[in-house]
């Protein structure tokens, strides 16, 4: 878990994704308290950084672990990919512990699992920070250096549990449940969220609003991170 303090009472949950880790907000945790945010707290998933497996994968379990071990109100809870999906149940179970939600490419729908498995699990063929750094040449060093950790804190079978754990994956139904102004971010990329899907989520609740990420991939806060920062901080002032 990571934790940056600051002077307001203002607080943020940062929700990393599949075969990353807590780490992974080096940037984006500190500079939220530059804007305002007093806490802002990044725990570790179950199978990744330094969280122990667990006996239910499903997004229903984890979201209610997330929310039962933070034990408080947050400001904003931000989630990306996976955390998404996490930050969204958590939010529609339990409606009073979020001011604002922010999800960063969320995986709503996936419609093949294998596919999904195969696609996450590649990122196991070739642990190296050369490799990654060929494979993401828009990644920042740190970007590059610390998902190659993550990905040595886990498993493709813990990748394989979390979709396996959640098959079928669709949370549209969730949408209109959504209390709180929300800011979906997509990526113009190999986007879990297209314009397309974004303006649904739009029609479905009026609390939600969509933004498109130019230039970005699917990790928004590794390929882009100075337009993702500006459209979070714009949403949260």
């Amino acid at each position: 878990m990571k934790i940056w303090q600051g002077l307001s009472s203002r607080s943020a949950l940062l929700v990393h994704g599949v075969t990353s880790s807590a780490d992974g907000w080096w940037r984006l945790g500190p500079d939220l308290v530059t804007a305002g945010f007093g806490r802002v707290v990044a725990p570790d998933l179950p199978g990744h950084g330094g969280t122990p497996e667990t006996d239910d994968w499903s997004l229903e379990a984890v979201a209610d672990q997330l929310m039962d071990e933070s034990a408080t109100k947050w400001d904003m809870l931000l989630g990306h990919s996976w955390g998404g999906s996490l930050v969204l149940v958590a939010h529609v179970r339990h409606p009073q512990l979020a001011n604002r939600l922010v999800l960063e490419d969320p995986a709503l729908i996936i419609p093949d699992i294998e596919a999904a498995k195969e696609w996450a699990g590649s990122s196991f063929d070739n642990i190296s920070e050369e490799a990654a750094a060929a494979r993401e040449p828009s990644w920042h060093p740190t970007d590059v250096k610390l998902k190659v950790e993550a990905l040595t804190q886990t498993t493709r079978e813990v990748v394989d549990a979390v979709f396996d754990g959640n098959d079928p994956w669709n949370l549209l139904a969730l949408i209109e449940q959504i209390s709180v102004p929300t800011l979906v971010i997509g990526a113009e990329r190999e986007a879990l969220v297209p314009p397309d899907l974004g303006a649904e989520l739009e029609r479905l609740n009026s609390l939600v609003q969509f933004v498109q990420i130019p230039n970005s991939s699917h990790s928004i806060h590794r390929d882009e991170y100075a337009p993702m920062l500006d459209a979070i901080v714009r949403f949260v002032q």
